[in-house]
């Protein structure tokens, strides 16, 4: 019989339940049952070494589950445990499953417990997507009226609305050619999204419309980065009045 004289909270931590328990039962038959003794060699409660005599003579000196024996009443059920994890396999996220559960099956849950399920059941987290171009940096203290300039298209069927100081062209259709309007003499810089309406789609197409329009109007062209509405700040905070 090996005895050990550990602290047993140190013990425990450092091994398993079971041997940490293990070694109080040792030291409690070393003292022939005086459990005052052992518990202070041990450093631990009376109470704790009662709990481990109980568990010696159920068999097993591992911990056991504190889950109740009776569920509550608002556990969410295994249908819709199950729904939650079959969406999530087809790739949704917490806020699209909630949306989804609620249109096909009427139910509203909670994104909070939907969370809680995808990681009780180690559903993996669906990383997101780091861009990693950086914004660039416009002076907008240095630069002359109009030599940089955001232009973007929008579709509107009635408008009428008091707006700042913006050329507005309108057009029966959008596509790229209606992109293809203003020119200054001197040097200026548009930037827009990849939009379809500016050939942005189509690299070859876009370095066309650069050397062939652009070039000979003395513009240069550049494209914010994809996913990043931010870039043109004026001109969406402009599609925000006209909404």
């Amino acid at each position: 019989m090996t005895i050990l004289f550990h602290d047993y909270c140190t013990l425990k931590e450092k091994t398993n339940p079971v041997i940490a328990r293990q070694a109080i039962l040792d030291t409690l038959a070393a003292n022939k049952g005086n459990v005052a003794r052992t518990a202070r060699q041990i450093c631990c409660s009376r109470t704790t070494i009662y709990l481990a005599r109980q568990k010696q003579a159920n068999g097993c000196l591992s911990d056991i589950s504190h889950k109740p024996h009776k569920s509550h009443p608002r556990t969410t059920s295994k249908e819709v445990i199950q729904n939650i994890l079959q969406l999530r396999k087809a790739g949704f996220g917490k806020a699209r499953i909630q949306v989804l559960l609620a249109v096909q099956h009427s139910l509203n849950v909670p994104q909070s417990t939907i969370a809680v399920i995808l990681k009780r059941h180690h559903c993996p987290i669906r990383k997101k997507r780091i861009r990693r171009h950086t914004k660039p940096h416009i002076d907008w203290n240095r630069i002359k009226p109009f030599e940089t300039i955001e232009i973007d298209t929008k579709e509107i069927a009635d408008i009428d609305v008091v707006t700042r100081i913006r050329f507005l062209a309108y057009s029966a259709h959008c596509d790229w050619s209606c992109g293809q309007l203003f020119g200054f003499k001197h040097r200026i810089t548009l930037q827009s999204d990849g939009g379809k309406e500016f050939a942005a789609t189509y690299p070859g197409a876009f370095q066309r419309s650069i050397a062939n329009i652009w070039e000979p109007l003395n513009v240069a062209r550049t494209l914010i980065r994809k996913g990043h509405p931010e870039d043109n700040p004026f001109v969406e905070r402009s599609h925000q009045t006209d909404d």
